[in-house]
């Protein structure tokens, strides 16, 4: 490991509470929809980062929003039109969200991982990022395809190149349990300073272990903060309740 990355264990700033169960948070498993499966402890190759966890994530990887529905048979039909509408029209978040609902069973849809992963695709050709990374987890899954985990990081790498933060968040995670934790820092911090808490909690493990700089740290705690702030700033908040889509 290069010396400009070993530090001592020290006093960390000040951060945001810690989740009880300690250890990286991570998205190591099978992903079911918006959450990821928790998998039991287990060390790593050299043991000195335990305990994995898989990280639960708060959107399916796109920003393709819609008010909350009462599930009724015409809401859903009505929802399912003024998707389908935009779909036509070769939007690719529309395209992509349809793949979404394919996959869950949505809007009266019956599951269909194929053809959710159909639809995905066409959403990333149009430059969907949110699609990109529904495709990494569907072929890190193997969900409507053949599992192939390293096509699966193909398009995690796709999707955070175009921004997905959770995209990235998972890049840290693949380098992690590949030992690459100097890498792996490295996604982390971009997440972070997107707005990823599971991220910030990773590097901070990181930084304990020895495999990421205090000034990365202390970097990625601010850029958190500052990206928390922005999400909860009241501009955005009436955005999301004003649009359908976005």
């Amino acid at each position: 490991m290069p010396a400009s990355h070993q530090v001592l264990r020290r006093e960390l700033p000040e951060g945001p509470p810690q989740d009880p169960q300690e250890g990286l948070q991570g998205t190591s498993g099978r992903v079911e929809g918006r959450e990821a499966v928790q998998p039991g402890a287990r060390e790593t190759g050299d043991g000195v980062l335990s305990n994995m966890r898989a990280a639960r994530a708060d959107s399916d990887g796109g920003a393709f929003c819609y008010q909350p529905v009462t599930p009724t048979h015409e809401a859903e039909a009505e929802a399912l039109a003024m998707v389908q509408t935009r779909v036509k029209k070769k939007d690719p978040e529309a395209i992509r969200y349809l793949g979404y609902q394919y996959m869950e069973g949505g809007l009266g849809l019956e599951k269909d991982a194929t053809r959710a992963v159909e639809l995905w695709t066409e959403a990333a050709e149009l430059g969907s990022a949110g699609a990109y990374y529904s495709l990494g987890v569907a072929y890190g899954n193997g969900d409507g395809v053949e599992q192939d985990v390293a096509r699966g990081v193909s398009f995690y790498e796709k999707a955070a190149m175009l921004g997905n933060s959770i995209a990235r968040h998972n890049l840290g995670c693949y380098e992690c349990e590949r030992g690459r934790y100097v890498h792996a820092a490295r996604h982390f911090l971009i997440s972070a300073k997107m707005g990823v808490e599971r991220s910030l909690a990773n590097i901070k493990e990181l930084f304990k272990a020895g495999f990421a700089t205090k000034t990365q740290y202390a970097e990625a705690l601010e850029g958190f903060r500052d990206a928390s702030a922005e999400m909860k700033s009241p501009d955005r908040e009436e955005a999301k309740t004003s649009l359908l889509f976005n």
